[in-house]
């Protein structure tokens, strides 16, 4: 028996279907199409950020591990594709006593312990004090550390003098300092395995290691594939300058960032260069541009104006580029 069909029961075509299927789909096309683009941006942005975040932190801890790095106590090498940055680190320092009365140091006699005016500087064990630090590299034998003819290990103290096993340094500083040194710090990049790592608390010798074969070690980035360091000692030893490039890359994006530093000194200087912009853009607080400027020319600059840098109260510089002060500072 046949059921009759009411007149509330109705549905569509197989025609009609296919128009709404085939609508559906150019609509969800176009608006594909249309938020591609912004879609993809948001995702590039985001991986870009992250590369200069890793990128900015590991040269920030470089940057605050050579401002603690004792006076001309850098050293760079390259071996197997590689590039290493070396330094010894400082916990402290301080005037000694040069003149009587008292417990003097005397440069060129042996001596056991010297005064210290003013704080005494915190041991913990292990530390080694320095007198006027010249050279780094292991040619050099009379005021290097490395090689450690004006460099002995602390072996205890009181409220105002320091002693140590009976040394013979040999040369006085101008200014009456020492140094307390903690370890050397090495800082291998290589491009080849993408990495960027950091070496410390392994011995000081006289010949760089590349890479240090003992200590403790820590990955700082990944995704790395090229960098450099640049050092120029200044021609008194003085105004010291470490430049150091990094780039990264990941998904497509390449960012690359360069970063000065005054060895041993408070001075900063600090620029980030990425080179997909096309134009001049502003990033955390610092200065991009698509073009790094010339470090010899910078270095140059900020050795040339060092002597006119001043400092007011609120920290504001004058008589020289505010990426320039303070880069006159001796050992």
């Amino acid at each position: 028996m046949a059921i009759p069909v009411t007149s509330s029961e109705k549905g569509f075509t197989l025609a009609e279907a296919i128009i709404v299927i085939v609508i559906t789909g150019i609509l969800f096309t176009a608006v594909a199409i249309f938020i591609q683009a912004p879609v993809k941006g948001f995702f590039d942005s985001a991986r870009r950020a992250q590369l200069v975040d890793i990128a900015d932190t590991a040269l920030q801890r470089i940057s605050r591990d050579v401002r603690l790095a004792l006076p001309n106590s850098v050293r760079i090498a390259s071996s197997g594709g590689r590039n290493y940055l070396e330094f010894l680190l400082t916990s402290g320092g301080g005037r000694y006593r040069a003149d009587g009365p008292g417990n003097v140091f005397v440069a060129g006699s042996s001596i056991s312990s010297f005064d210290v005016l003013g704080p005494m500087p915190t041991f913990v064990g292990g530390e080694s004090i320095v007198v006027f630090n010249l050279f780094a590299d292991a040619a050099s034998t009379s005021a290097n550390a490395y090689v450690g003819d004006n460099r002995r290990f602390w072996f205890s103290n009181t409220a105002t003098t320091i002693s140590f096993a009976a040394w013979t340094f040999p040369f006085d500083s101008p200014a009456h300092r020492f140094q307390v040194v903690q370890y050397p710090v090495t800082y291998e990049c290589d491009p080849v395995g993408g990495v960027l790592r950091r070496y410390w608390g392994y011995a000081i010798a006289s010949a760089q290691a590349t890479p240090p074969g003992a200590g403790s070690q820590a990955l700082l980035a990944s995704n790395v594939t090229g960098c450099s360091f640049a050092y120029a000692a200044g021609v008194t030893q003085r105004n010291a300058v470490l430049s150091a490039t990094i780039s990264l890359r990941l998904g497509g994006e390449t960012v690359s960032l360069f970063k000065q530093r005054a060895s041993g000194i408070h001075a900063r200087i600090g620029d980030i260069f990425d080179r997909r912009a096309g134009r001049a853009r502003r990033f955390r607080g610092y200065r991009v541009r698509a073009e790094p400027e010339l470090v010899g020319a910078r270095s140059a600059r900020c050795q040339s104006l060092s002597g006119r840098a001043r400092r007011d109260r609120m920290g504001r510089v004058s008589g020289a580029s505010k990426y320039c002060w303070g880069v006159c500072d001796g050992v």
